[in-house]
């Protein structure tokens, strides 16, 4: 990990304003390359084209999208708690412009545009597949966390921020899991939906709950030291991100106890 990091250290991630439209920009067309490539590679894996064959048109499109979901959430959420515990900015150059940092965000800049335009075409081509709103607001409050740390003089927006993007780390295991259900793959993709509740939990649910809980708490310093836009946006983001993250647990607990209950009934679960 360490030498990836150092890696992407040595990009030089742009500080300036054209530089960084540029970096948005090229991570823009790498991403929606990586959502093309999802679907050639797809149909050339031997076992995997048998099961992408096999999905309706608003499968497929879905099976793409989640090709670059994980690798964005991988790269995003692996720097991010690099930066939280190993890299130390806590302490050191948290409140400060970190390249690191905006090597991590402005990519995900490019992400979320991409997959926002990925979305606009694949709902338009009428194949029955809608963009779920909590979907909408999750990008929402992922752009708001980017925004922070773009702004002059990162504070403890950035923080947070930082935080927020860290808890990416499940999506991968999501993902993955999906692809287990639509292959058939039963067990693994039980394996994986126990694997994704506690990590869920501790990764989503609670550092959600406590910056939300910190925003109260430390509200009286934050006036006097933060711009009032920014704890709005802290606000917001943190908030949203606790009620969206914790009605997905909802979902994903719904989903556990129904194919519990449908295997004790001995009915096949969907």
């Amino acid at each position: 990990c360490g030498g990836v990091v150092m890696a992407v250290q040595q990009m030089s991630a742009p500080t300036d304003i054209p530089s960084s439209a540029l970096y948005i920009f090229v991570s823009f067309w790498f991403w929606l390359g990586v959502y093309i490539a999802t679907g050639y590679v797809s149909q050339a894996l031997p076992y995997v084209s048998e099961v992408y064959g096999k999905l309706s048109e608003s499968e497929k499109e879905e099976w793409k999208m989640r090709g670059p979901s994980t690798l964005h959430a991988a790269w995003i959420s692996v720097l991010s708690l690099y930066i939280l515990q190993v890299d130390r900015l806590a302490e050191d150059r948290l409140f400060g412009r970190s390249d690191l940092v905006s090597a991590v965000m402005l990519p995900s800049f490019g992400y979320m545009f991409a997959d926002t335009a990925t979305e606009i075409y694949v709902t338009s081509r009428k194949i029955g597949y809608t963009t779920p709103v909590s979907a909408v607001a999750h990008h929402v409050c992922s752009v708001l966390a980017q925004l922070a740390t773009m702004l002059p003089a990162p504070d403890q927006m950035l923080y947070l921020s930082i935080v927020i993007a860290s808890t990416e780390v499940t999506t991968p295991t999501l993902n993955f899991r999906w692809y287990l259900v639509k292959a058939g793959c039963s067990r693994g993709a039980t394996i994986l939906g126990i694997v994704l509740l506690a990590q869920w939990v501790y990764f989503r649910l609670v550092p959600c709950g406590s910056l939300c809980l910190w925003l109260i708490q430390a509200h009286s310093d934050l006036v006097s030291s933060v711009l009032v836009h920014k704890i709005v946006a802290g606000h917001l983001m943190s908030w949203m991100m606790l009620l969206l993250n914790s009605f997905w647990f909802y979902l994903l607990v719904r989903g556990a106890l129904k194919i519990v209950l449908g295997k004790n009934k001995g009915e096949k679960p969907e």
